[in-house]
């Protein structure tokens, strides 16, 4: 009996740290998962509109719609894709680097002294 007397405290810090940790772990999900309900009903209401746009949102939809074909992404110019693997990509843009260089160290002149 006196050893449990001598544990108690820890086994009482123990059972309130084992019943503490999941109750808050609970309360800090449950705080982030409304803050991700929230941005998920945001965007949704944001795509809604772009669905079925007012008067004047589809106005300046129209407006902008010329300049929709010249935002196009040029594959070559590309930092990353998922399509090839990340060293392939990482080496081909080195050398990529290097020939620009040597071509800007091409096209210069070189100062006469």
């Amino acid at each position: 009996m006196a050893v449990v007397a001598g544990l108690y405290r820890f086994l009482l810090v123990y059972a309130i740290g084992f019943l503490a940790v999941p109750a808050l772990r609970w309360l800090w999900i449950q705080r982030k998962n409304q803050e991700i309900r929230r941005r998920n009903r945001d965007r949704q209401s944001w795509a809604d509109r772009l669905r079925k746009p007012s008067l004047a949102l589809g106005e300046k939809l129209m407006q902008l719609a010329p300049w929709r074909t010249q935002a196009k992404i040029d594959p070559d110019k590309l930092i990353y894709s998922g399509d090839r693997d990340l060293l392939d990509q990482e080496f081909a843009q080195d050398s990529a680097i290097a020939a620009e260089w040597q071509t800007r160290l091409m096209q210069t002149d070189p100062e006469e002294p």
